[in-house]
């Protein structure tokens, strides 16, 4: 289930103003297709979390580079006088890419030796913010749109877009059994 916020603004006089549709996901088998979509990230989010700068002033964000459990592999290895196992966990890469990244710099060390060092993250190197189960960055059609067919529940060609990237690859079939006004 998916909530696409299709409207900012409705006027309801005995409920709370409706302003989503719901979008179902179906697959007839437990084998189905679904293709991550990405977000940019708000300006609120890169405050938040790409708060640290590197030397040339290039903002990043500290992310783990521990997982949950021991390992008792090469993850499992103390890496600059750091047992991660004696803390129930392992290292998320190999210790000679941790090396590897230590020497390119990716590597924030804390000024506090008891600190744990953390993978230095560039928002280039993301994607973005994962799409979630709530849409509200596709807007709906205005009245003066260009894509406008004057059919009243017509929906945005990027939403549809989004729709059938993430469950469908290229050169598939898709079946658009409402049809709509054709915008599919």
């Amino acid at each position: 289930e998916i909530i696409w916020k299709r409207t900012s603004a409705h006027s309801d006089a005995k409920r709370c103003g409706a302003i989503h549709d719901v979008i179902f996901y179906y697959s007839k088998s437990k084998r189905y297709y679904w293709k991550s979509q990405f977000q940019p990230y708000s300006d609120d989010y890169m405050e938040t979390f790409f708060d640290t700068e590197d030397e040339h002033g290039r903002k990043y964000k500290r992310t783990d580079l521990t997982g949950a459990g021991v390992s008792k592999g090469d993850s499992g290895k103390p890496w600059h006088g750091i047992d991660v196992t004696a803390k129930g966990r392992h290292w998320a890469k190999s210790i000679s890419d941790m090396e590897k990244l230590d020497k390119e710099g990716r590597i924030h060390w804390p000024e506090n030796h008891a600190g744990m060092p953390r993978l230095k993250q560039y928002p280039e190197d993301l994607p973005g913010i994962p799409l979630q189960d709530i849409w509200n960055d596709i807007h709906p059609l205005h009245n003066l749109s260009s894509e406008r067919l004057h059919y009243q529940t017509q929906k945005p060609e990027a939403l549809l877009e989004r729709i059938i990237k993430a469950s469908s690859s290229e050169g598939d079939v898709v079946a658009d059994f409402f049809c709509g006004c054709g915008t599919a």
